[in-house]
């Protein structure tokens, strides 16, 4: 992956994985995208689709209304000293690296439900992800502080028909 071409860095782990409608209504062939996992848990939420729970301690910063900041924020912060999750804590999902964050960013926002001055279903926050390559960064995600769905123990969505509450 090229970082000097993305603007930003998203950790996608539901409808806006490869292969689902959101992701299209999103990200354009030029994104990059490689598999990833994240430290926490995963729910199947009543409404059909996912929510990440983040321990409070592996966030490195909430996102804000200021998008080139946020941008910064996240080249800024150094998760190499963060060791990998445990299989159970560990969620599966994609990272998207993309360019123009001031257009596609606030979208995300809404579409998740993100005010960063108000009242939000999910919150952007910055985490740790450890890549299919290798790689460990810092990258923005989508969380919910406790979701109220069935808890997915593989920490992969769509859930699989032998995963047991």
């Amino acid at each position: 992956m090229n970082n000097a071409t993305s603007d930003l860095t998203l950790f996608v782990y539901g409808t806006l994985k490869k292969g689902f409608p959101a992701h299209e209504s999103f990200f354009g062939e030029d994104d990059e995208i490689e598999e990833a996992v994240v430290r926490g848990e995963l729910f199947d939420l009543p409404a059909g689709y996912p929510a990440l729970a983040v321990p409070q301690k592996d966030i490195l910063a909430v996102g804000t209304a200021n998008l080139p900041a946020d941008t910064e924020r996240r080249r800024g912060e150094s998760p190499a000293r963060r060791t990998p999750p445990a299989p159970e804590e560990t969620v599966h999902g994609e990272i998207v690296r993309f360019g123009d964050s001031g257009r596609t960013l606030p979208m995300l926002d809404v579409f998740e439900g993100f005010d960063p001055g108000g009242e939000s279903l999910y919150r952007r926050v910055l985490i740790a992800a450890w890549t299919a390559s290798g790689e460990t960064l810092s990258v923005w995600a989508y969380a919910m502080g406790s979701p109220p769905g069935k808890r997915l123990p593989d920490g992969k969505w769509p859930p699989s028909e032998n995963q047991s509450p």
